[in-house]
């Protein structure tokens, strides 16, 4: 064995430790099948490469077939190029995040809307709207729109004059109603029982708002005031709340606010408008909108593994100079 040879397959190996290294970094445990199919792409385009290179330095120099193989093999070398290459950009297509059909946020308006109606219906039966908690004590504003809301059965099995946390009315915190749910994915243990919508009394009306980052459990007593809106409505971290999570960069597309006249969509920073003022409102923000997050790490380790995969380029240069 020569010692170049010693030295080539040394550096296959570890042409192949790093390969796998970038994948893995780049896609996780995915890594590994496409650093292999990366690796057996090459080992086809290389073998064929050297075999063609030592048919034609078998034959008669400056004949006629030497000519014609040194053209094919040029040909042929700039083909596999756009092979390799377009095979890399079909795995990163492959494994890009694709756009949601269903959008999470239309959900969360719809079921918003539905809430705050059922509080102008309730506020319309009673003159008020559900009476605020003193404390820990009292009930729940959505226990006392639970009628509005069509969950009579849940409604007539709650102990008004017991704590939440009794054990008769705490049980009860399983059956949430749909219009209570976060539609941006429950990870906690006790997601099921929480909710991230709250009530915003103001002087003439209300906002119903979600904050993704302050759920509680949806039995909970407890409101928030204007002042706490504008504390807590800042860049939440990503993946809470309304985000879409591309990989070059991701998007937070802001809160939803709805009460029986409006439903907006209100950006961190911005305060909650007056509820009897019906002005214009942003729609709801599309998925590529909203406050952008560049996610520069990803870019920098697809750079590190595109010039990685692509490195035997420069393999297949040579075989095709010394043609």
């Amino acid at each position: 064995m020569q010692s170049g040879d010693v030295q080539l397959r040394t550096s296959h190996l570890f042409y192949a430790m790093t390969l796998h290294a970038t994948a893995i970094s780049l896609f996780g445990l995915w890594g590994l099948a496409v650093a292999a199919f990366v690796l057996l792409l090459w080992w086809q385009i290389l073998a064929a490469a050297r075999q063609e290179v030592q048919q034609h330095s078998a034959a008669p120099l400056g004949s006629e077939t030497t000519a014609r193989g040194i053209d094919a093999r040029h040909g042929g070398a700039r083909m596999e190029v756009v092979v390799a290459t377009g095979a890399c950009l079909l795995v990163l297509g492959l494994l890009m995040p694709s756009r949601e059909t269903a959008d999470p946020m239309q959900q969360g308006r719809i079921a918003m809307q539905m809430v705050a109606k059922a509080l102008a219906e309730y506020q319309a039966q009673h003159g008020h709207l559900p009476p605020p908690p003193d404390g820990d004590s009292g009930i729940s504003w959505r226990v006392a729109i639970l009628k509005e809301l069509g969950e009579n059965a849940l409604a007539n099995a709650y102990h008004p004059y017991e704590a939440w946390t009794a054990d008769a009315n705490y049980k009860l915190g399983q059956y949430r109603p749909w219009f209570f749910r976060p539609f941006y994915g429950e990870n906690a243990a006790d997601a099921s029982t929480v909710t991230p919508l709250h009530l915003v009394r103001m002087e003439d009306g209300f906002w119903v708002v979600e904050l993704a980052e302050r759920s509680v459990p949806w039995l909970t007593p407890g409101e928030l005031t204007p002042e706490q809106w504008e504390e807590y409505n800042t860049l939440p971290p990503e993946g809470t709340g309304f985000w879409y999570r591309g990989f070059f960069a991701s998007s937070f597309r802001g809160r939803l606010a709805v009460n029986d006249r409006a439903a907006m969509t209100l950006l961190p920073g911005e305060k909650l408008p007056a509820p009897d003022v019906v002005s214009p409102a942003r729609e709801v923000v599309q998925q590529d909108q909203g406050i952008v997050l560049i996610h520069v790490g990803n870019i920098g380790r697809l750079v590190i593994f595109l010039l990685t995969a692509l490195y035997p380029l420069r393999w297949l240069h040579r075989l095709s100079s010394s043609a």
